[in-house]
């Protein structure tokens, strides 16, 4: 099983393979390397959108002997453009478990964000929106101003996102067996 993509414009496309006793990394014009899979530490699969890649989903790999390994369901193509390589990445993901699965690995594995950057962002958001609620309190019985209106049609717009990505990252700990379908793409 081979997975190619390249996460952004300063690396060269990365080609990862799952071989019978690790995973094989190659990257164009850069390192090379081999992660056995009895040294896999740690597995986190999250749901990482941004506003150029609104599906992105992130599986991070530790190992205690190589080098971590961070694989991107897309692939950057050029100047704000990503070429979505969902299936392709759902496939490496559910393979490379399946082979942990079959030598009993005791590795970690992580769904969603950290729970420190789980309630960050949910204290930030709930700033922010106090925030917003304030200034409109404030203004109180002024006419709203556009630039208000265009904030909140903002927040609303963005709201879904937020939503999403709260739902998808509830960090929690899954069997090799077992992978969240929330943290793949469909």
């Amino acid at each position: 099983m081979r997975y190619v993509y390249r996460r952004n414009v300063l690396e060269g496309e990365t080609t990862l393979e799952l071989t019978e006793t690790g995973i094989q990394m190659q990257r164009e014009g850069g390192a090379s390397g081999f992660m056995p899979y009895d040294s896999i530490v740690f597995v986190r699969l999250r749901f990482a959108p941004t506003r150029l890649q609104g599906t992105l989903y992130i599986c991070t790999i530790m190992s205690s002997a190589a080098f971590p390994i961070e694989v991107h369901s897309s692939s950057y193509v050029g100047f704000a453009e990503f070429d979505d390589r969902a299936g392709a990445y759902r496939a490496f993901i559910e393979a490379l478990h399946r082979k942990l699965a079959a030598i009993g690995s005791h590795a970690e594995f992580v769904a969603g964000s950290s729970v420190g950057a789980y309630i960050g962002n949910a204290l930030i958001i709930a700033l922010s929106l106090m925030a917003l609620l304030w200034v409109v309190w404030l203004v109180g019985e002024l006419p709203l101003s556009w630039l208000v209106v265009g904030k909140l049609l903002a927040i609303a717009a963005m709201a879904p996102l937020a939503w999403r990505w709260f739902e998808r990252n509830r960090p929690r700990r899954y069997d090799a067996h077992g992978i969240p379908p929330e943290v793949l793409p469909a």
